[in-house]
C-alpha cells in the first residue's frame, strides 16, 4: 500500500564488481569462521577433556534415595494393589490370605487355571 522502500534491504544489491552484497557478507561470516575454528575445536576439547578428567578422580557417588515415608508409601500400595487383585481373582480376603507364603506371595501353584467356559474359543 505504501510506495516507501523498507530500510536496510540492500542485502539483494550488487557491488562495484558485480557480488551480490548477500555473498560478500556471507564470505566475510565463513573466513572469520575458519580463523576461530581451530580455535573453537581446542576450547571444545578442553571442556571435555576437563570433564573425563573429572569424572575419572570423582569417587563413585550414587544418588541415594532416602525419603523413608515414600519408599513405605510405595511398598504399602504395591501391596494393597496385589491384594486387591488375589481378592477379586480368588473371594474373600481371608481365603487370599490364606494362600499368601511367609514372605507375602502368593504361590505359584494356587492360581487355579480357568474353567472350559472361562475359556475363550
Amino acid at each position: 500500500m505504501s510506495s516507501k522502500k523498507r530500510a536496510g534491504g540492500y542485502e539483494a544489491c550488487r557491488d562495484l564488481s558485480g557480488r551480490r552484497i548477500r555473498t560478500v557478507n556471507q564470505a566475510k561470516l565463513v573466513d572469520e569462521y575458519m580463523k576461530r575454528k581451530n580455535e573453537l575445536e581446542a576450547t571444545k576439547q578442553a571442556e571435555i577433556r576437563a570433564k573425563m578428567e573429572k569424572a575419572i578422580h570423582a569417587p563413585n557417588q550414587k544418588a541415594i534415595f532416602q525419603d523413608t515415608e515414600y519408599i513405605q508409601q510405595l511398598r504399602n500400595i504395591a501391596d494393597e494393589t496385589e491384594l486387591a487383585t488375589n481378592e477379586a481373582l480368588f473371594g474373600e480376603e481371608e481365603e487370599v490370605l490364606d494362600l499368601l507364603d511367609p514372605h507375602g506371595k502368593l504361590p505359584v501353584n494356587s492360581i487355579r487355571p480357568a474353567s472350559s467356559s472361562q475359556k475363550r474359543k
